[in-house]
């Protein structure tokens, strides 16, 4: 009986110890992509407005709206290790219903501080999931706040 009840204390007093300890929370900023994407019929500017969710260990989402000249678009993708998969699927204009995907990878910040982050972001698209580079390059500037 002596044992158990001090096998339980022993596991009371280390569940209290990692209760106390504060998990990983992420970085959550809100972007302005600003770039153009090169294919076809040339160079194309686009933005992103999104909200892009980093976690310590550099994996994390984006999620948000997209806009270019006459179109609109959802914007979703997951990050790891400073590249990205997005996939983008017009709402809106010419390619309505149509998906996109994209691959990036971004450089470490520009600028980069408590409420502020600058970075570059590169990288290829394409039509389906299995190609993302038969489309063209792009690139863009993040510019991120908290």
């Amino acid at each position: 009986m002596k044992k158990m009840i001090f096998l339980a204390l022993i596991a009371a007093g280390l569940l209290a110890m990692n209760c106390g300890k504060p998990a990983a929370q992420a970085q959550v900023w809100k972007c302005d992509f600003k770039g153009s994407y090169k294919g076809p019929e040339g160079e194309v500017p686009f933005k992103w407005m999104v909200t892009w969710s980093v976690m310590p260990d550099e994996k994390g989402t984006i999620t948000g709206e997209s806009t270019e000249e006459g179109a609109k678009s959802t914007t979703t993708g997951t990050c790891d290790a400073k590249t990205c998969k997005i996939t983008e699927t017009y709402t809106a204009g010419a390619d309505k219903g149509k998906t996109y995907y994209w691959d990036g990878a971004y450089a470490d910040a520009e600028t980069a501080n408590e409420n502020v982050l600058i970075t570059t972001f590169t990288g290829t698209y394409g039509m389906s999931e299995t190609d993302r580079k038969s489309g063209g390059t792009w690139s863009a500037k993040a510019d991120c706040k908290r």
